[in-house]
């Protein structure tokens, strides 16, 4: 990478040579760094949507999906013919349960796409319909939350001998809860 390096520095508004970086920084597991270089390439030339669509797959693959639907959403204001943005943002859109959302911008990729137009009717059918085990999933979630509560307060309130078989108990709560996905942070 010194020769990209040295490139990158000699000519700082060579774009293509940022953006190569950052994807090879990206992949060598330095998410800042080639977050950063593409970020700047944004800066240098911000009415470029492949840049932000490339931001928004590095943000992915780099843990912050919760900044993508940003970058998508100014790929789809810069060319509003990008199936692609449409159908990331679909996803993104099922995985926080709008469902009414996500099919609106898979039949906006299916129009725009007419290649996979099948395949991504199929996708919104299947989003048609909330998935049925969402309520039984919620009691789930907060039995899963009534059981780690109940679980808190008896090891606060535990004798020595007791701890044991109460970390036992631990352990299936948070897999309970994990299972759930509330097991983030615990």
């Amino acid at each position: 990478m010194s020769l990209l390096e040295a490139l990158v520095s000699e000519r700082p508004e060579y774009i293509e040579a940022r953006l190569h970086r950052g994807r090879l920084r990206l992949a060598a597991g330095q998410s800042m760094a080639g977050l950063a270089d593409v970020a700047e390439a944004i800066r240098q030339e911000p009415d470029a949507p492949d840049f932000w669509a490339q931001l928004a797959r590095h943000l992915t693959a780099a843990g912050f999906d919760w900044a993508a639907p940003a970058c998508w959403e100014e790929v789809l204001a810069l060319d509003p013919a990008r199936p692609e943005a449409c159908e990331e943002l679909a996803h993104l859109a099922a995985g926080r349960q709008d469902f009414a959302r996500a099919r609106e911008l898979i039949q906006r990729a299916a129009e725009l796409d007419t290649s996979r137009r099948s395949e991504l009717e199929a996708l919104r059918a299947a989003w048609s319909d909330p998935p049925a085990s969402q309520p039984v999933e919620s009691d789930r979630r907060r039995r899963a939350q009534a059981d780690w509560q109940a679980l808190l307060r008896r090891l606060a309130d535990s004798d020595e001998h007791q701890i044991v078989c109460e970390k036992l108990l631990v352990g299936r709560v948070l897999a309970e809860l994990h299972a759930v996905g509330l097991g983030e942070g615990l």
